[in-house]
C-alpha cells in the first residue's frame, strides 16, 4: 500500500506542476494582452519535463538510483525508481493532454 501512495503522490505532483504552471501562464497572457489559450498549451508542453523532474525530487537522483540498483544487483530498488519515473512522465503527459483538450488545441 505504501508504494501505491508514493506512486500516486509522484504522479499528482507532476500533474499539478504542469496544470498549475499552465493556468498561471494563461493568467499572465491575459494580463499582458496575449492569447491565453495558446500560452497555456505552449507552457504545458514546456513544463512536461520539469513536472517530471519536480515529482522525482531532482533531475539525476532517480536515474542514479536506477543505475546503482542495476549494477549492485538490487533490482527491487531499480524497479521502484523506474516505476516512479514512468508514473511521473505519465502524470505530466496526462496534464498536458488535459490542457490541450480543455483549450481545444489540436
Amino acid at each position: 500500500m505504501r508504494i501505491a501512495a508514493e506512486l500516486a503522490t509522484t504522479g499528482l505532483i507532476a500533474f499539478g506542476t504542469v496544470v498549475g504552471g499552465s493556468l498561471f501562464a494563461g493568467l499572465a497572457a491575459v494580463v499582458t494582452g496575449r492569447l491565453p489559450l495558446r500560452a497555456m498549451v505552449e507552457m504545458a508542453d514546456r513544463l512536461k519535463l520539469w513536472g517530471t523532474f519536480a515529482a522525482l525530487g531532482g533531475t539525476f537522483s532517480a536515474l542514479r538510483t536506477i543505475e546503482s540498483g542495476l549494477f549492485a544487483g538490487q533490482l527491487g530498488t531499480a524497479a521502484r525508481q523506474a516505476a516512479h519515473l514512468v508514473i511521473a512522465f505519465t502524470g505530466a503527459y496526462l496534464a498536458f493532454a488535459l490542457v490541450r483538450a480543455l483549450t481545444g488545441a489540436q
